[in-house]
Formats: structure tokens, sequence, C-alpha cells
């Protein structure tokens, strides 16, 4: 697995006789609906002679749900890589609390891991997961069970 710590920078030089050109930067997401992959733009570059961007290292989580046809969101926070979550939500009042576990050792693979905890008083509600790139939503994980 490839660790990555630094940025990216990526330059698209336009090879093409076309003066106006976009890149959409995709990225891979899956569903836990359905088995399927599926594409979803991060970035939409535009250009004429070439269009150029950084692939940031750094990264940012937040949990969203919808409460009285309002949707919440709690985050995103910046997040290290190999770093573990959890999302609380004491009463169905209460505004969710997305908080980094202390003291737990990071994942294999660098992995973020977020944690639906089950609160005391009811049966706790689902929320979609989302890790964010410069403030845009790179990958989701929607309906997050409790447990």
């Amino acid at each position: 697995s490839h660790k990555m710590t630094s940025d990216i920078p990526i330059k698209y030089i336009n090879g093409t006789s076309n003066v106006d050109f976009e890149v959409v930067v995709f990225t891979k997401n899956f569903s836990t609906k359905t088995p399927e992959e599926y594409y979803a733009a991060w970035q939409i570059l535009r250009g004429q002679s070439s269009v150029q961007f950084i692939y940031p290292a750094s990264l940012s989580v937040g949990a969203t749900y919808t409460d009285g046809g309002q949707i919440i969101t709690a985050g995103p926070f910046p997040a290290k890589l190999g770093s573990t979550w959890e999302i609380t939500q004491e009463n169905p009042e209460a505004t969710a609390v997305l908080h980094i576990k202390e003291g737990v050792p990071p994942n294999p693979n660098n992995a973020v891991i977020i944690q639906n905890l089950h609160p005391s008083s009811w049966n706790g509600r689902t929320f979609d997961i989302a890790v964010y790139k410069e403030g845009r939503i790179l990958v989701t994980q929607p309906d997050v069970h409790v447990g």
C-alpha cells in the first residue's frame, strides 16, 4: 500500500486542437446498498493550453444526517491517516457529535475508521459519512448504522 504523506501536483496538457477543454477528476466510490462502484466528480477543471491542481495529502471527515427535513452535518474536521473517530448522539433532540478517539493505535493501511456509537437512551440513527479533500466531498459511505 502506498503511504501518501505529501501533496501531489498534477498537470494536464491540452494536446487537442480544441481551445477550451475540461478535465473532470473522478473518485471511485462504493455504495453499501449495492455492490457496484460508481464515480463522483471531485473537481472539474477548465482551461485552454493546460490545467493543474494539487491533490492534497490532508483530508477531513464529516457525518451528515436528516432531522425534520433539515440536513445537519458534524464536521468536516481535519483527520490524520489511520485515525479512529466516534459519532455520539445521546438523544434524538441532541446534535450529533463527531470526535476523534484518543489513545488508540493507528489503523492498518492508514484506514480512517468512524464508529457510530450506540446511545444509552434510544436506538440511534444512521449517518452518511464523508471524506473531504479541500472542503469537497471525495468519497461517501451512506447509511452507517449503529454498532
